[in-house]
């Protein structure tokens, strides 16, 4: 689905945000570079990882897998951040 979806990603970004992209002023920041492209690289280990997962494993491991890390990050965001309040 992935592929399936560049052509109207293009369409989009040629359409609406090509000049804002173009214009942004953070381009040549190394910082911004650097966290742009271990953006890049962390989507497509993750990505890997998971079409790894499905063509190794059952769908039902993968399933359960991508269950586990939902409840290790949930346990992880409680343990780490504070709870919100409500007055």
């Amino acid at each position: 689905t992935s592929i399936l979806s560049i052509p109207a990603l293009l369409m989009m970004v040629f359409a609406f945000e090509y000049r804002s992209v173009l214009e942004y002023p953070d381009w040549h920041e190394p910082q911004f570079l650097f966290c742009l492209i271990a953006t890049f690289a962390i989507g497509s280990l993750l990505n890997y990882g998971l079409f790894l997962c499905c063509t190794l494993n059952s769908a039902l491991t993968t399933v359960v897998v991508g269950q586990l890390k939902g409840l290790v990050s949930t346990v992880l965001g409680f343990l780490l951040f504070e709870l919100p309040y409500h007055d």
